[in-house]
């Protein structure tokens, strides 16, 4: 663009400073965190489900 409309690439700055370019990738880390928070519920559902039903053969006469 030319100079009279304004324009002057030397003094553009971005929108975004440059340290908040990237901040999506923050909820990345959250999304892992909460897969993982979730496959380690589902392993202690499982876990304790078995625990259960041994004990339950145990104890019926």
């Amino acid at each position: 663009m030319p100079k009279c409309l304004g324009y002057w690439p030397e003094a553009a700055q971005p929108i975004v400073p440059e340290i908040y370019a990237h901040a999506n990738y923050l909820w990345y880390a959250y999304s892992i965190i909460g897969v993982a928070s979730f496959l380690a519920l589902l392993v202690y559902i499982w876990v304790t489900k078995r625990i259960d039903a041994r004990t339950a053969k145990v104890e019926a006469p």
